[in-house]
């Protein structure tokens, strides 16, 4: 079976998806796949290069917080991201300082 990309939208996200989920987390093989992936986990590093280091920290947090997430599906409507607004569109001239490439403050 070749993987194909999900057609509902996180919005769409209902407790029947929840059910579903906890229902193949239950199934022995996916367990097995679970098991599999929760031990190809990134590993920390032992600190003697801080940079590193930083950067092995941060693909762990990642990591487990992806997991946790989708544990997390099978209880939780998941979040909805609202639109951002630290950035203007980089399409929108008349919202960015063209002298200092900052965005114009309103």
């Amino acid at each position: 079976m070749i993987f194909s990309l999900p057609t509902k939208t996180l919005s769409e996200w209902n407790s029947e998806d929840a059910k579903l989920l906890r229902d193949l987390l239950e199934n022995s093989t996916f367990g097995k796949a679970i098991a599999f992936v929760l031990d190809q986990a990134p590993k920390l590093l032992d600190g003697s290069d801080v940079n590193k280091t930083l950067v092995a920290s941060g693909k762990v947090d990642g990591y487990n917080e992806a997991l946790q997430n989708l544990f997390r599906l099978t209880h939780e409507q998941p979040p909805t991201t609202p639109e951002s607004e630290a950035y203007p569109s980089l399409d929108d001239e008349s919202k960015w300082d063209k002298t200092t490439n900052e965005p114009r403050t309103p």
